[in-house]
């Protein structure tokens, strides 16, 4: 019987125990899921930041094969006109000649 009496005496104690670790346990994992929403978040914006460096790179190399096409384009283009003044002189010569 004493001993349910002590029992007794020291119930709201226990409780009170008790409720405070239940109180510190939610404030912790509060703080865990706080931590956690911020560190998605944070990864979040590192994978936008990657995915805008990436694309960043992606058109530096298109505008690169850009320039190249555009150089290759205007080379050939002066190999033609070359070929046609060329021939146009040759020709001006030869019907120069001609007349002479």
């Amino acid at each position: 019987m004493k001993e349910l009496k002590d029992l007794n005496e020291e119930r709201p104690r226990l409780l009170q125990l008790l409720n405070t670790a239940q109180c510190t346990l939610k404030t912790k994992l509060d703080q865990l899921n706080e931590k956690m929403a911020f560190a998605q978040t944070e990864q979040r914006l590192l994978q936008e930041k990657l995915d805008l460096r990436r694309a960043d790179m992606d058109a530096k190399e298109k505008m690169l094969q850009c320039e190249r096409l555009h150089q290759r384009n205007s080379s050939k283009s002066y190999d033609l006109l070359e070929s046609s003044v060329n021939s146009l002189h040759h020709g001006l010569q030869s019907l120069t000649s001609e007349k002479v």
